[in-house]
């Protein structure tokens, strides 16, 4: 029964109105207005779509494919809507929860580790309960970006925005683009291009790392390289095992070539002094290896604190220092001609009496 209003069937069945066949396209084809209704299709043959709909701003249809669009892939898709209107939206959806949820659950025949993935769209995440735009969770691979651009132009097969700024470098006040989190936070390989590139386009970092950097291969650096810690560049060489010896040490050259503190004065085996006493640290350390066995930094170029023994003579800024009969101490130089080839350093401060550290500028001469 029907009129220009409405639309009016009744069967055997609770469903309203239903439709079956063995070469149905289109279970129904509905154009209108209605306030409200419930409708089922189902066809049993060459499947279309159980249900679509189309509309001046866009169309889709549920279980089905796209056999209509050439271009479209033909894999039968759960639900599909394309809108072709500027602005327009393909799938809308809200929730409490989750806007649009998607999974794959397991099947037969597939390896365990291979199966169920799921994720949404617009909802919360499960591990912080934040509001998340896209989620994605599997046994390998929970989020996947491919760009096809062609080559010379610009792609991205993910992209992270983040509009929050900050003053600090504190992830709960500053924004994050994108946050890699694991045994290998973030993953970055090529062939023969570059794994990752950082650039800056202000007066921001390009990169910035906290903790420890490990580099398996070769460091190049075009401009000036800043080392905000440290003051001397040191180099690690074997000691005897027979001695004590602690940083600020005046060492000498051994016998068997290690090396131990010094004992005799003007003493030209002098190497230098052992780095890392007082607030002083070394800013790079040569030779430095993961097990440092029986080794010490030597400091070679720069300012270090080192022991001076200042009974043996006042130190005054601007001395040259030596080795003295002080086990592992230095004294300040005063014979030109034992001098040569046992000064260790310039005093940089005075030290009037007693023994103590006195910061010096490496010049071995």
């Amino acid at each position: 029964m029907s009129s220009d209003n409405q639309f009016i069937a009744t069967g055997p069945t609770p469903v309203g109105f239903q439709t079956s066949g063995t070469q149905i396209d289109v279970g129904a084809s509905i154009s209108g207005k209605s306030s409200g209704g419930s409708f089922f299709a189902s066809s049993r043959g060459p499947l279309v779509a159980a249900v679509r709909g189309a509309s001046p701003y866009g169309e889709g249809f549920i279980a089905g494919n796209d056999n209509d669009d050439p271009t479209a892939s033909d894999e039968p898709c759960g639900l599909l809507g394309r809108s072709e209107v500027p602005d327009g939206i393909g799938v809308l959806g809200y929730g409490l929860s989750h806007g649009v949820w998607g999974e794959i659950p397991g099947r037969s025949g597939v390896p365990s580790d291979l199966q169920n993935a799921f994720g949404f769209l617009a909802g919360l995440d499960f591990t912080l309960q934040l509001p998340t735009g896209v989620y994605g969770e599997s046994s390998r691979q929970g989020v996947v970006g491919v760009s096809k651009t062609p080559t010379g132009q610009p792609g991205a097969g993910v992209v992270g925005i983040a509009n929050q700024t900050g003053t600090d470098f504190n992830p709960d006040t500053s924004g994050s683009g994108v946050l890699g989190s694991g045994y290998i936070g973030v993953r970055a390989e090529t062939t023969n291009g570059t794994a990752l590139l950082a650039r800056t386009f202000g007066t921001g970092d390009a990169a910035r790392f906290e903790g420890n950097v490990n580099v398996i291969g070769r460091v190049s650096v075009t401009d000036d390289l800043l080392l905000t810690s440290g003051r001397d560049i040191a180099e690690r060489f074997e000691v005897s095992v027979i001695v004590h010896y602690q940083p600020g040490m005046l060492m000498v050259i051994g016998e068997n070539g290690a090396l131990e503190p010094c004992t005799c004065p003007y003493d030209r085996r002098a190497i230098g002094v052992i780095s890392g006493a007082g607030t002083f640290r070394p800013a790079v350390t040569l030779a430095a290896r993961e097990s440092e066995g029986m080794t010490v930094p030597i400091a070679l170029v720069g300012t270090v604190a080192c022991l001076v023994d200042a009974d043996l003579g006042p130190v005054k800024a601007g001395d040259l220092v030596t080795s003295s009969e002080t086990p592992g101490y230095a004294m300040r130089a005063t014979d030109p001609v034992k001098s040569f080839g046992s000064i260790v350093g310039k005093a940089l401060a005075p030290l009037c009496e007693g023994r103590g550290l006195v910061p010096i500028v490496i010049c071995l001469q």
